[in-house]
């Protein structure tokens, strides 16, 4: 084969391959879960009747058949409403009161889409409130009384800047006295005026983290919103919301509300065996892998961590969600293709062509 023909040639293949890829992309990107499953406790103390509390996003009736294993065997279980089997939703309200809210409208704004938000939750979802502008300060303790969240709301009055953080740390402590409660804390901010250091922040990312709490984030762009609030809320496997006005609150509200309402729980009898051990569910397509202490009661992202046995490959998680997929997909396509390639230059080659 003349040089030009083994060019035209590898062309043909790699444009196969380009092809075949994005057919895989577009085939993967179709099964993506359009929603999602996040173990947030399990209780393993008593072994005969472990409980297992996780966040749903979807349609209940996605929740009617869900699949769960325990160290690979599959589990006869039957998922409720979280707060009907003694795990309610703790929430707690941390208001940024900074001086720019005054401006951007983020205390009248949410003063007017809360009493909506507390409407839609869950019945026996327990809320506090804590605010933070230049110090941070719990408003309210702990309740089922709407009114008592509302009320305080209303003297909320910006104040200077520099606690943001503080702020979100002060509202895992309010969790950290009521561990019956599933923890989540909801920040509502257009920033912090006063650059914080890391220190700050990774200080309110471990009061988190202590807890396992969940942080949820509806932000106001402005010039003071920074990559804080983000991040925290990534790293506790919370929601980021961030819109342009402050009237959207409400919006962001009824979104979250999705998750805040997709609490269940279930329970299974575990050998009574000490170590760590896997849990995975799946429901509407989204699944969760995740690792518990047996003994012991396992909260939050950090604690529930999928460990890995020693020496096994890094690969294998990998591959365990889409974008892994759709490499290894295209890893196998490329691979084919200059495989054949090669192949069929060796045979041009022998035949003197």
């Amino acid at each position: 084969m003349t040089r030009r023909g083994r060019a035209r040639l590898l062309s043909t293949i790699v444009g196969v391959a380009l092809v075949a890829t994005v057919g895989a992309g577009a085939a993967v990107a179709a099964d993506a879960p359009m929603h999602t499953l996040l173990l947030r406790r399990v209780d393993a103390v008593n072994a005969a009747k472990t409980k297992v509390v996780f966040t749903y996003d979807g349609p209940a009736q996605d929740v009617d058949g869900l699949t769960a294993t325990f160290e690979g065997n599959p589990l006869d279980v039957k998922a409720q409403p979280a707060g009907t089997n003694g795990e309610p939703l703790g929430l707690v309200l941390m208001v940024d009161s900074s001086g720019s809210t005054d401006t951007s409208g983020l205390l009248t704004e949410t003063r007017k889409a809360v009493p909506a938000l507390l409407d839609g939750l869950p019945a026996g979802t327990e809320v506090a409130v804590v605010t933070a502008g230049r110090d941070a300060t719990r408003v309210q303790r702990f309740t089922l009384n709407h009114q008592q969240i509302t009320t305080p709301l209303a003297t909320i009055t910006p104040q200077g800047d520099g606690a943001l953080y503080e702020g979100v740390a002060r509202a895992a402590s309010l969790l950290r006295d009521r561990p019956e409660l599933v923890p989540e804390v909801l920040l509502i901010t257009d920033g912090n005026q006063e650059r914080p250091n890391q220190a700050t922040i990774l200080s309110a990312q471990g009061a988190l983290a202590d807890v396992g709490a969940v942080l949820d984030v509806v932000a106001v762009k402005s010039p003071s919103l920074d990559g804080g609030p983000r991040s925290l809320a990534e790293g506790s496997a919370g929601t980021y919301l961030e819109s342009e006005h402050a009237t959207d609150i409400g919006a962001d509200f009824t979104t979250l509300l999705q998750r805040f309402t997709g609490n269940y729980s279930f329970s299974f009898p575990a050998p009574d065996d000490p170590g760590v051990r896997d849990l995975t569910l799946s429901a509407g397509g989204a699944s969760s892998l995740h690792s518990f202490v047996m003994g012991a009661v396992s909260t939050g992202s950090r604690a529930l961590a999928y460990d890995r046995a020693p020496g096994s490959s890094g690969l294998l998680p990998a591959l365990q969600n889409n974008l892994g997929m759709l490499l290894g997909v295209l890893l196998a396509i490329i691979a084919a293709g200059l495989a054949a390639f090669a192949l069929l230059s060796s045979a041009f080659r022998d035949q003197g062509m």
